[in-house]
C-alpha cells in the first residue's frame, strides 16, 4: 500500500424497487442434520486438522418464483471492474441460507491460506447442491462481463461457497482474492476439487444476507499514478452481490473486509467460474 492515503469515499448503489411482493414466509421449521444438510468431509485449516465441509440437500432452500428482482447492475465507481448487482435474493431467502449455516456451525479457523492475523471472522464451508446455485445464477448471469482475452463466457458459480461471519470487532484486513476451480460433490458423495476441468473463476462473487448492522462495508485500495493512495468503501444492502476480479486478473483489486461495529454480517464467497483457453467454441 501506498503511505499516504489521499482521499475516502463510501457509496452505496442506489435503490430499486421489486417488481412485486415477495411470496414465501420466514421459515419457521428448523434445519436439521440428515435431512437438511450433511457431511462431505473434513479440511485442514491453520490451527485445527478437522474442519467441516457441509454439503445441502436439494430443496433445503426455497425460492421465491416471482418475489425477486428486478436485478439491476450498477458499476462500482473508482474500482475499476467492480459493481454491485440488486434484488438478487428476497429477505427470506437471506433468511433461509443464514439460518441453514447457523445449523452447519461456524468456526475461527478454515481452510484457507490466510491466518487470524488477516482474517478475524468465522467462517463455514458449504457446497450448495444444484437446487441451490442454480436458481441464483439463472437470475444473475446475463449481467456478467466477459473473460479476460482468449478466455471463454462465465459459466457458472463454483459450488464451494466459503460463508463469512464478522462479530462486532471482526475484520478481514487488506488481502487480494484467489481464483478457484470449480468444486462440486459427484454422484458417489465425494467432494470434487476440480469437477469440470475445462473452467476457472476470474470474478469474485459476494453475496450480502443482513441488513441489521454497521461498519462491515468491503473498502477497495486504489493507487493513484501520483504514487498516493485512495480508499472506497462500498456498502451493499441486503440481498444484493458485489463482484470484482480476482486471481491474476489485471483489475485485481487489493481490499479488506472493513471493521464492523454493530450487529451481525453474514456474507456468501463464491465464484464466477470463466471457460478455460482451448475449452469452448464460438
Amino acid at each position: 500500500m501506498a503511505s499516504r492515503v489521499t482521499r475516502r469515499t463510501l457509496w452505496s448503489p442506489p435503490p430499486v424497487e421489486r417488481a412485486v411482493a415477495a411470496l414465501l414466509s420466514l421459515p419457521t421449521q428448523r434445519y436439521e442434520l440428515g435431512t437438511h444438510f450433511r457431511l462431505v468431509t473434513r479440511e485442514s485449516g491453520s490451527q485445527r486438522a478437522d474442519l467441516p465441509i457441509w454439503t445441502s440437500s436439494g430443496g433445503a432452500v426455497r425460492f421465491d418464483p416471482e418475489g425477486w428482482g428486478p436485478v439491476k447492475k450498477t458499476e462500482v465507481p473508482n474500482v475499476p471492474g467492480a459493481f454491485v448487482l440488486s434484488n438478487v435474493l428476497t429477505v427470506v431467502e437471506c433468511e433461509q441460507l443464514r439460518e441453514l449455516s447457523e445449523a452447519m456451525g461456524y468456526t475461527p479457523d478454515a481452510p484457507v491460506s490466510l491466518g487470524r492475523n488477516i482474517r478475524r471472522n468465522e467462517n463455514c464451508v458449504w457446497i450448495a447442491d444444484d437446487t441451490l446455485w442454480r436458481p441464483i445464477w439463472d437470475r444473475v448471469k446475463a449481467h456478467m462481463p466477459a473473460g479476460p482475452a482468449g478466455w471463454g463466457p462465465a459459466a457458472g458459480l463454483n459450488q464451494r461457497w466459503r460463508l463469512y461471519r464478522y462479530g462486532v470487532d471482526d475484520i478481514f484486513k487488506m488481502h487480494t482474492d484467489g481464483a478457484w476451480p470449480g468444486s462440486a460433490v459427484d454422484s458417489t458423495g465425494r467432494l470434487v476439487r476440480d469437477i469440470y476441468g475445462d473452467r476457472f473463476s476470474q470474478l469474485t462473487f459476494l453475496l450480502y444476507l443482513d441488513a441489521d448492522y454497521e461498519g462491515g462495508e468491503t473498502t477497495f485500495f486504489q493507487q493513484t499514478a501520483a504514487g498516493a493512495g485512495e480508499l472506497h468503501s462500498v456498502s451493499v444492502p441486503q440481498g444484493s452481490v458485489l463482484c470484482f476480479f480476482h486471481g491474476d486478473h489485471e483489475l485485481s483489486p487489493l481490499h479488506e473486509g472493513s471493521l464492523v461495529t454493530r450487529g451481525v454480517k453474514h456474507i456468501v464467497r463464491s465464484d464466477v467460474l470463466y471457460m478455460l483457453p482451448g475449452k469452448w467454441e464460438l
